[in-house]
């Protein structure tokens, strides 16, 4: 199974639900799935979960949703919402 999880992160602060979405993304990898979390910043709690997936979870970085994004489909996609309003991370 190929999942994709995309949510905003703030560099300066932690969310619970941002937290929630990267538990996910390595509870999936751990099953052995690909796990890919797409976001618009490195959560700076991603090294203290990276540990718990056997399989890894691939980080990807994008500003704006659109660019550097992974190639393929997914078998699911996750969007977490996000507290701002972003256009561009929804459309």
């Amino acid at each position: 199974m190929r999942v994709a999880i995309f949510a905003t992160n703030d560099p300066d602060n932690v969310s619970g639900g941002r937290y929630h979405a990267l538990m996910l993304a390595a509870a999936v990898a751990s099953l052995g799935w690909e796990a890919h979390f797409i976001t618009d910043h490195k959560p700076s709690f991603f090294d203290d979960l990276a540990g718990l997936a056997a399989g890894g979870m691939k980080l990807h970085l994008s500003a704006d949703f659109v660019a550097h994004l992974p190639g393929g489909d997914f078998d699911w996609a996750f969007i977490i919402p996000t507290g701002i309003f972003l256009p561009e991370f929804y459309e």
